[in-house]
């Protein structure tokens, strides 16, 4: 709309006029209002936003239009040509003006100097009579700056804001919030749909403290130190408690950005019951043993009493085969990527471990008792990613705490795992030296699998400081044997020392040093490797 004094007539002649006019005109009960021709930028941003919506809505029933299309606003006798319009669904013409749509689902405005105040006043009221209307963006043109009106279910409508070098992304794929690299945010579909104004606040509001915070950059990062250094459980704990971190701290900024941790919690709520819907075991805090307590946490904060000063758990699955099976479609957006990258995956079987070992972390869950899912379920879970994502070529490691503690698990599960013939580069998995028969050699070779040790010292005094359990001469003299027999059979295994655990003397890591020199260094060669933790980093 212009300054300039509008014509009046009749609808009916303002469509005559409007099919012969070489401008557009704006049509407001009667009266006729010549449009703004509109700069080159902002042509251009119109064509851009244009390009991006046609691009997210490929394979929806949604249909992008530019400029050229008349929306009608049978409410209040407007019509008028928004820069983007968006119908989903089949197009509903008006019954004054067949070349008119009634139904929008999304008006896109560039703001322009003439007409910003008509756009976020005047214009905005009248779109907001079109029952269809589901959101109106208004992009600025003199900054990087977007603004979002959603209207929700109660009909009202609640402003969101992105600026320079964030990204919302909706995907029908997820059921749970993420955040991804550097500045984008990916949504759940459902959430626009079924979440309340204040709850998608409050979950964004979570989502961008973890980017502010830079969260995806260093979980990758830990992973990344993990994968070098699988056979090292410091090194996986230590990535799962920045992880856990990392969401309670971004829990906290949420509320005080938000001012409200009832609806923060509603929404945690409500995103836990489509993960279980969808049967995910997505579970990042599931190894761990935290699936009732995590419910008992959100149950109590959406309550109005949340937990304070309260430790939950241990609280573990005794079953693991309960848990359902892996859906592994949900990582759809990531799969072409994943072969480009690392070619390296990881898989749980087990979880718990019995062993009290001073430096690790595992023996603070108090989970002590070792559980895994059935040998069947296992295979099966190996099979089921293999199908996924074509192993061939793939590392595959067993992350669990503790790989086949029992004996006839371990061996069945090997037998079956060297008939699944799945032609991984290698399985790689993490056990005790001690655990290990020359049986257990020859089905770990037969299955393809590397072996890493939590060694920890060469020195058998060191080693009883750090609570190694067992006869500890007969477990160094036993890393000799299999080293020698894994030689033979061409088993690949790694060894991790920890230098400087409260209690190392000179004395205890020269005797150590000597021991790691001979294992290492035989005559007869050796296929293992070394990793040497500085104990000061934990």
């Amino acid at each position: 709309m212009t300054d300039a004094a509008p014509a009046r007539m009749d609808y009916a002649a303002y469509l005559e006029a409007e099919a012969a006019a070489e401008v557009k005109h704006e049509y407001l009960r009667g009266e006729v209002y010549a449009m703004a021709g509109g700069t080159p930028e902002h042509a251009a941003l119109a064509m851009a936003v244009g390009a991006e919506l046609t691009l997210a809505l490929r394979g929806r029933p949604c249909r992008v239009f530019s400029s050229d299309l008349r929306v009608r606003i049978e409410a209040t006798d407007l019509s008028t040509y928004p820069d983007i319009t968006v119908v989903c669904g089949a197009l509903e013409r008006s019954a004054v003006d067949p070349q008119a749509v009634v139904n929008p689902t999304l008006i896109v405005e560039v703001l322009s100097d003439s007409t910003e105040a008509y756009d976020r006043g005047e214009k905005f009221s009248h779109y907001r009579r079109l029952p269809s209307l589901r959101a109106y963006v208004l992009v600025s043109q003199h900054e990087a700056r977007l603004e979002a009106y959603i209207r929700n279910d109660d009909g009202a409508w609640v402003l969101s804001e992105a600026a320079v070098g964030q990204q919302l992304v909706l995907d029908a794929v997820f059921t749970s919030p993420v955040a991804l690299g550097r500045s984008e945010i990916c949504l759940p579909q459902r959430a626009v749909d079924v979440l309340s104004p204040a709850q998608i606040q409050a979950i964004l509001a979570h989502e961008l403290a973890h980017l502010e915070r830079r969260d995806p950059h260093w979980l990758a990062l830990a992973a990344v130190i993990e994968a070098l250094f699988f056979f090292q459980p410091l090194n996986r704990l230590a990535r799962r408690g920045m992880q856990e971190s990392a969401e309670l701290l971004c829990d906290d900024w949420a509320i005080a950005a938000t001012g409200d941790g009832v609806q923060f919690a509603k929404s945690l709520a409500e995103l836990a019951s489509w993960t279980h819907a969808n049967r995910s075991s997505m579970l990042l805090a599931g190894m761990i043993g935290g699936e009732r307590p995590l419910v008992r946490a959100i149950e109590s904060i959406a309550g109005g009493a949340p937990l304070r000063g309260v430790v939950l758990g241990p609280d573990p699955i005794t079953d693991l085969d309960a848990l359902p099976t892996t859906d592994w479609s949900l990582l759809d957006r990531y799969r072409a990527w994943a072969p480009r990258l690392a070619r390296q995956a990881q898989l749980y079987l087990s979880r718990g471990c019995p062993f009290d070992c001073a430096f690790c972390m595992e023996r603070a869950k108090r989970e002590v008792s070792w559980r895994a899912f059935s040998v069947e379920r296992a295979l099966a879970e190996v099979e089921g990613l293999h199908r996924y994502l074509d192993l061939r070529g793939w590392t595959l490691y067993f992350g669990d705490a503790l790989f086949g503690m029992r004996k006839s698990w371990r061996r069945e599960f090997l037998e079956g795992l060297a008939r699944l013939d799945v032609p991984v580069a290698k399985y790689w998995l993490l056990i005790r030296v001690d655990l290990i028969e020359d049986e257990d050699l020859r089905l770990f070779a037969a299955a393809n699998c590397g072996l890493g040790f939590g060694l920890e010292s060469g020195d058998p005094q060191q080693l009883a400081i750090i609570r190694k359990s067992g006869r500890l001469d007969s477990y160094l003299d036993r890393m000799v044997d299999v080293a020698a027999q894994a030689r033979e059979r061409q088993v690949p295994w790694g060894a991790n020392v920890i230098c400087g655990h409260p209690g190392e003397t000179p004395a205890s890591m020269q005797r150590s040093a000597d021991y790691l020199r001979a294992l290492f260094l035989d005559a007869g060669g050796t296929t293992g490797f070394l990793s040497v933790d500085a104990f000061r980093l934990y």
